[in-house]
C-alpha cells in the first residue's frame, strides 16, 4: 500500500493525504482452495455424502427435507471449497 500526499500550493492549506489500496480481484478470479489433510479429506466426504443423500432429513422438523435449491447450494459449497484431488 502506498501512502500518498498532495498539496495544492495555491492556497497553501489544502492538503490531502490517502492510501491506495490494491484494485479487487476480478470475478473471474476463484480464491485458492483449502488443502486439507487426509483425515480432514475423509471426513469431508463423509459430510458431503450424508448431505447428498435424499433421505436427508433436518431433525426436529416437519417435513424436514431440504429444497432443492437448498442442497444444490449445501452440496455446491461443500464440493467447492476444498482441494482434496491429493487424496484418493
Amino acid at each position: 500500500m502506498a501512502v500518498n500526499s498532495i498539496t495544492k500550493p495555491e492556497n497553501g492549506h489544502a492538503s490531502v493525504d490517502y492510501v491506495a489500496y490494491p484494485p479487487p480481484p476480478s470475478p473471474n478470479e476463484k480464491p485458492p482452495l483449502a488443502k486439507l489433510s487426509t483425515a480432514q479429506a475423509e471426513m469431508h466426504k463423509k459430510v458431503l455424502k450424508h448431505f447428498q443423500s435424499e433421505a436427508y432429513k433436518i431433525p426436529g422438523i416437519e417435513n424436514g427435507g431440504l429444497l432443492e435449491e437448498e442442497k444444490f447450494w449445501l452440496v455446491s459449497f461443500l464440493a467447492g471449497s476444498f482441494d482434496i484431488t491429493h487424496i484418493n
